[in-house]
């Protein structure tokens, strides 16, 4: 697996046959979106958690809050 980190040129979010739902968070969104459950990060076996986690303390110094397991639904 790999993953990549790169920049939008855009924020305007296309919803289409691969993505149900997407949304932009700001760092300090994210531990409200969490606690709330409106967002669910994956796995910290996972490389998006990584990148995700890597992304949020390097602009808040702070570890990724956790959050509850993703469920399947």
């Amino acid at each position: 697996m790999l993953g990549f980190e790169a920049d939008a040129a855009s924020t305007e979010i296309k919803v289409g046959s691969e993505l149900a739902e997407a949304r932009w968070f700001d760092a300090e969104e994210i531990p409200a979106a969490i606690a709330a459950g409106e967002l669910v990060v994956s796995s910290s076996l996972s490389i998006s958690h990584y990148l995700i986690a890597r992304w949020y303390r390097e602009r808040t110094g702070l570890r990724l809050p956790e959050g509850q397991p993703w469920q399947s639904r």
